[in-house]
């Protein structure tokens, strides 16, 4: 009665000025125990749908009404530093001091300092891509190497997702230096060749396409043995190896930088030699560095034996990011007819799986996933890789769309709270090789990249769904 038109007008109130929707608790016979509902604008003949009490107000249940001696009890507000979280929970409710509940639901809010007005809709999308490309290119720190690489990798991306001119313009600018890389063996130099063949496919310029071909012809293909001078930095210490992927590819950031090029490179010129050695090469890598048990991967071979605080294997964040955001970079441009495109996307699969288990409750990962109170502040780089492959992997039908999607829009909830006004994606770790320390001040060309790849991933989606299930954490 009273209440049902009270909160009509708060509804109306918050509508007029602006809000998309408002969370409302409420009990009674018609509306089942406290359930909570959504007010939109909506259906307005309540003959035809009982929940719409009053015209012009749709009243959208967002949690399921339980069965029995089960309850749903009135949310719980907290607030941690600049966030409003709401507390949904389920159970028997007798007193304050006689009670057996469980938290069912939480709904988060943005960090007040987040410019994006709301993060599920296209538009808000797409402002956090403009903003993030447009920090970076102000930031001035843009040359010729993985860092900036991985960067205008993101910003084609956001191209490909959304057709806005701006992005390809600049990748276009960024591209118009002839390509140079001074050491074709390692991989970190030849990821800046990911965005050249990407405006390869639109431009036809053929050079850059000449000059990768040269690389691969004196530096990859017959070649028996690598050198440390060749590869320039390795965790091995001999003068030379052979030519395997745990020697070329001895770290798993390899994974992300070199492969994508490869499978474009297979693209762009037909030659079946790019697919096979890509295969031969990534999996070598892969049977060195991956744990099947933990489903992720080390960063090298120095880590095998490493150990947490508390003695768990060290499995790092931005690493374990390298080698999603490069399976689907890669698998891209596997052809549907190879052989071992199911295998890679097992691998990717069975990554994602055990990643989404270790997520947090603020929709970051950590820097350590396995232990993230070892470090337990933000980390956004890795956690930027994971939501586009969360993202990606539903878009392309790898992941089951109704099992990841909570995980997706955790994630980018998240990510979407740390996005400074101007555009910064802020707790970033530095150049690393292991688990660090981050602050809210760190960013980096190569995470607002990541951002890019994973806002891009977003978009494709099309939205996110009005309602999500409140039926778990």
């Amino acid at each position: 009665g009273g209440s049902l038109a009270a909160a009509y007008e708060i509804a109306n109130d918050a509508i007029s000025n602006g809000s998309e929707w408002i969370i409302l608790s409420a009990g009674g016979r018609k509306l089942g125990t406290h359930e909570i509902f959504r007010a939109n604008v909506g259906l307005t003949d309540t003959r035809r749908d009982p929940h719409s009490w009053r015209p012009g107000i749709y009243w959208e249940p967002l949690t399921r009404s339980s069965p029995g001696s089960v309850q749903n009890i009135r949310p719980v507000i907290v607030r941690d530093g600049d966030q409003r979280i709401v507390l949904w929970n389920r159970g028997f409710y007798g007193s304050y001091s006689n009670y057996q509940m469980d938290t069912v639901g939480i709904m988060q809010s943005l960090d007040k300092t987040s410019p994006i007005a709301n993060p599920f809709s296209q538009e808000g999308i797409l402002q956090s891509m403009e903003l993030a490309m447009a920090f970076e290119e102000r930031a001035g720190r843009l040359g010729p190497g993985w860092i900036e690489g991985t960067f205008y990798g993101g910003v084609f991306e956001a191209y490909q997702a959304t057709g806005k001119k701006t992005f390809l313009d600049a990748a276009r600018r960024w591209t118009a230096s002839p390509l140079r890389i001074r050491h074709g063996v390692n991989a970190d130099p030849i990821c800046t060749a990911q965005t050249y063949l990407d405006v390869y496919f639109i431009d036809r310029n053929p050079e850059n396409v000449e000059r990768l071909k040269e690389i691969f012809e004196t530096e990859y293909f017959g070649v028996d043995v690598v050198t440390r001078e060749k590869i320039v930095h390795a965790s091995w210490k001999e003068d030379s190896r052979p030519f395997t992927g745990r020697n070329v590819w001895w770290w798993c950031d390899a994974l992300y930088m070199a492969p994508p090029v490869i499978a474009r490179m297979a693209e762009a010129t037909g030659d079946p030699r790019y697919l096979e050695l890509l295969h031969e090469l990534f999996w070598d890598s892969v049977d060195f560095l991956y744990d099947p048990e933990e489903r992720l991967f080390y960063r090298d071979d120095r880590f095998f034996t490493r150990k947490t605080p508390r003695g768990q294997p060290v499995f790092w964040g931005r690493g374990n990011g390298w080698v999603i955001g490069g399976l689907v970079r890669t698998l891209d441009y596997i052809p549907e007819s190879d052989p071992m495109r199911p295998k890679y996307i097992q691998l990717f699969q069975d990554m994602m799986e055990r990643i989404t288990s270790l997520q947090s409750d603020d929709g970051l990962w950590r820097a350590a996933l396995n232990e993230p109170d070892w470090y337990p502040m933000k980390e956004s780089s890795g956690s930027a890789f994971f939501v586009c492959g969360l993202a990606a992997g539903i878009n392309r039908g790898w992941l089951d769309r109704e099992t990841y999607m909570p995980a997706l829009a955790k994630g980018w909830l998240g990510l979407t709270g740390i996005l400074s006004p101007e555009g910064k994606v802020q707790w970033s770790q530095q150049v690393a090789y292991g688990p660090y320390a981050t602050k809210r001040e760190h960013t980096t060309p190569y995470t607002q990249g990541a951002f890019l790849l994973a806002a891009a991933e977003v978009y494709k989606l099309g939205g996110f769904p009005k309602v999500e299930s409140m039926d778990r954490p």
